[in-house]
C-alpha cells in the first residue's frame, strides 16, 4: 500500500491505486498460471510411468549389479547369499559402474545410510530403490524447469513495467 500512496499523505486515491492494483493482479495471474502448470506436471510424472520408461534399463542394471553384490555376499559357513553386503562394498560397486549416474549414486547411498546405517545393506530390493531414485530426480528436474519458467515470467512482467 505504501507504493500506491505516491504523495505520502496516508491515503490512497483511485488514481494512485489503479496502476499498483493492475500490477498486483497481473502478478497474481502469472503466479496462478505457473502453479496450474506445475500441478499438471506433478500429475504426469508418477512411479508407474517411470517403471515403463526405464523398465529394460533398470532390469539390466539390476542383473549386472546383483552379480557384483553377490560376489561380496557369501555366508562363509553355508556358502549361500544372505541378501546383505557392507555399505562400503556397495559404495565401491556403485562408483565402479557406468549403469548409475553420480546423482543416482548419491540418492541411493543417502537412502541406504538413512535406512540401514553404514553397516549391512539389503540389496534384494535394488530395482525398486533405483526406480525411486530416478523418480526423485525426475521430480526435481520438473521443479527446476518450473522455477526457470517462473523466473522468465517474472522478468517479462518486470520488463513491461520498467523497460
Amino acid at each position: 500500500m505504501a507504493l500506491a500512496d505516491e504523495n505520502g499523505n496516508g491515503r490512497i486515491s483511485w488514481r494512485e491505486f489503479i496502476p499498483v492494483g493492475i500490477d498486483a493482479i497481473k502478478t497474481f495471474l502469472a503466479r496462478n498460471k505457473i502453479l496450474a502448470k506445475q500441478k499438471g506436471f506433478n500429475k504426469e510424472i508418477n512411479k508407474d510411468t517411470m517403471k515403463l520408461v526405464f523398465e529394460g534399463e533398470i532390469a539390466k542394471a539390476t542383473q549386472i549389479l546383483n552379480r557384483r553384490f553377490e560376489e561380496f555376499d557369501t555366508d562363509k559357513e553355508t556358502k549361500e547369499h544372505t541378501g546383505f553386503i557392507m555399505f562400503k562394498q556397495m559404495e565401491n560397486i556403485f562408483h565402479g559402474t557406468s549403469w548409475l549416474t553420480p546423482k543416482e549414486i548419491n540418492i541411493l547411498l543417502r537412502d541406504y545410510a538413512m535406512k540401514y546405517g553404514y553397516e549391512k545393506i539389503n540389496y534384494t530390493n535394488f530395482a525398486n530403490d533405483l526406480y525411486d531414485a530416478r523418480f526423485e530426480l525426475a521430480k526435481s528436474r520438473v521443479m527446476e524447469t518450473n522455477l526457470k519458467s517462473l523466473e522468465e515470467s517474472i522478468i517479462q512482467v518486470c520488463k513491461k513495467i520498467d523497460p
